[in-house]
């Protein structure tokens, strides 16, 4: 991703979001305050490098990165659930197809090489997938589950549209595996 990014801040709303990571502002609503936050810790992290602005390409791309990990692992579990008879490398190479394609499209690539909230939201969903779709006696799964929807309701308000329906069927869908098997 880093590659690929833009080599100054960009369009859309990319100066705005530099400036408040930077001198801890506030943007546009919502606000976006889990972005801001630690986007402002890694510019104050990566402050010795100087640029700012490659900090923070950097720390979208990193983030980028880390949802397509975390939805890698997020539907291999899927995968062991569903079609547990296909095997341990069927199922990693399930989601590593899934991952790639995810972290390789449009969307995703403009999202993790640009300075924009969505790539922490791309990171809160597929940690958020990834901590419900755990093994059932995994522990602390309800804490990371947890983790991963505040940090998404704390980025974008959208979520609450999307993380919340989707958390009740995976949960419900996850009771009822467990209750199978």
């Amino acid at each position: 991703y880093m590659a690929t990014a833009a080599p100054c801040v960009g369009f859309d709303d990319a100066a705005e979001l530099a400036w408040c990571a930077i001198h801890w502002g506030v943007p546009h609503p919502p606000g976006f305050p889990a972005w801001v936050a630690m986007a402002h810790a890694a510019v104050q992290a990566g402050s010795a490098l100087g640029d700012a602005i490659a900090v923070l390409h950097a720390f979208v791309a990193v983030l980028g990165a880390l949802a397509c990990a975390f939805l890698q692992r997020a539907c291999t579990a899927f995968a062991a659930r569903v079609v547990p008879a296909a095997g341990a490398a069927l199922h990693e190479l399930a989601g590593l197809g899934a991952a790639l394609a995810f972290g390789f499209g449009m969307v995703s690539w403009q999202w993790a090489t640009a300075i924009e909230v969505y790539s922490l939201q791309s990171l809160a969903s597929a940690a958020l997938l990834w901590a419900l779709l755990r093994e059932p006696d995994a522990r602390g799964w309800s804490v990371a589950a947890g983790l991963a929807l505040g940090t998404g309701l704390a980025n974008h308000h959208a979520t609450t549209l999307v993380f919340a329906p989707a958390a009740l069927a995976l949960a419900a869908w996850r009771h009822g595996m467990e209750a199978i098997g």
